[in-house]
């Protein structure tokens, strides 16, 4: 059963809060310091040549600007930490769907394989799939043949080229395509599966998939959600 909880995996403060925080000192400090700065010009200014009105309304119309510019940059915080608040929640409601996210990261798993796909927007006259251990070396490479445009299913049995069956652990994968004309084509990679949890790490929002231990997808990553899990 999907993990309806938020797991945080990190108590530190979060960048939204800690950039708010920065930018209200900040902003504190600079109109404290015009506040200081413009006291003082009056209290030392020469009697015999005082202060004229109208230097005096250009540096209040100044400190006018400072404080106005102040209240942007803060109601701007709010409103990033706001929007941010709200796409968490949504990913939260995406706990026990079927997602698929922009990625080209798989996992075996006690002999399961994530899902994954890509999509091509032009016919292709030949294609390849490479898989790749972390370190990056090469263990599979399976010719794909023509390819119509449009969305794949990366069919991969979890064997090495020598039709061994690889150890449980994290992979990427490659597609190669080209045209008719011989150049090479942009493929968008994706993977699929259940949502099982939403996790923070490190301040960043995730969705693990199939488990607990699995794939960990950046919610901005997200390119659909269905009601149901596959």
């Amino acid at each position: 059963m999907p993990d309806m909880t938020v797991q945080p995996t990190t108590s530190a403060a979060s960048p939204v809060t800690s950039q708010k925080a920065g930018a209200s000192a900040s902003s504190m400090l600079n109109m404290n310091a015009f506040l200081t700065m413009f006291t003082t010009q009056l209290k030392y200014q020469d009697p015999t040549n005082p202060m004229q009105s109208y230097e005096l309304a250009a540096q209040l119309a100044q400190f006018s600007s400072v404080e106005k510019l102040a209240g942007i940059e803060k109601g701007m915080t709010d409103m990033q930490a706001h929007l941010s608040a709200l796409h968490n929640a949504q990913m939260i409601q995406a706990v026990g769907k079927e997602v698929t996210g922009s990625s080209n990261i798989l996992q075996v798993s006690e002999g399961q394989i994530t899902r994954a796909g890509f999509q091509i927007n032009v016919a292709a006259s030949g294609a390849a799939a490479r898989i790749r251990t972390q370190s990056g070396e090469v263990i599979r490479t399976m010719a794909l043949g023509e390819l119509a445009a449009g969305q794949h299913k990366l069919e991969w049995d979890g064997k090495d080229d020598a039709g061994q069956k690889v150890h449980s652990g994290v992979y990427t994968f490659e597609i190669l395509a080209a045209g008719s004309d011989g150049k090479a084509l942009d493929v968008d990679t994706s993977v699929t599966g259940t949502a099982y949890a939403f996790r923070m790490v490190e301040g960043s929002p995730f969705l693990v998939l199939n488990h607990d231990q699995g794939l960990l997808i950046p919610t901005s990553s997200i390119q659909q959600v269905n009601n149901t899990a596959a």
